[in-house]
């Protein structure tokens, strides 16, 4: 069974593909919503990283664990990621906590780190998506970004 919800993140626009993989038939997991990411404008002259936060949110009927991933969207890599206004390109990452230092990826090796999940039976869970687009990215002309990823979460 595979469900999707797409939905759009605010500023330099990421849009998710949400889909539930189930790795057993007695667990479901429903209730599939998010709050956007909002990055604001980028000013490529500025001296600090330009910092975003979202979230997912879904509920399973029993507790397990579940593992969520981020795809890597416009690039090869999840490592990598960049956001497309035309050619030009905009580089950023998502990540699993908010110092940055890992990177929410898929289970592809190389392609950052999975969010392993514990939890309640019939009880919303709620993932912050911690985004990051670096500064001094001088070359990237004014215009808007986007990237299109999947969000997995196996069951």
């Amino acid at each position: 069974m595979h469900k999707a919800l797409i939905f759009a993140l605010a500023g330099a626009a990421l849009v998710f593909f949400i889909t539930t993989r189930p790795a057993g038939a007695a667990n479901s997991c429903v209730g599939l919503s998010t709050t956007p990411i909002s990055f604001g404008a980028y000013n490529p002259s500025s001296p600090t990283d330009l910092i975003g936060v979202g979230s997912i949110t879904y509920t399973c009927s029993l507790a397990a664990a579940i593992v969520v991933q981020i795809s890597a969207g416009n690039s090869l890599t999840c490592t990598a990621r960049y956001m497309l206004a035309g050619t030009a390109r905009l580089n950023y990452n998502l990540y699993i906590d908010a110092a940055h230092t890992l990177v929410w990826g898929t289970t592809t090796p190389g392609c950052g780190t999975t969010r392993t999940d514990t939890v309640l039976g019939n009880t919303a869970q709620t993932d912050t998506i911690f985004g990051l687009i670096p500064q001094g990215q001088n070359g990237s002309p004014s215009g808007t970004y986007s990237d299109s990823l999947t969000v997995t979460i196996t069951f």
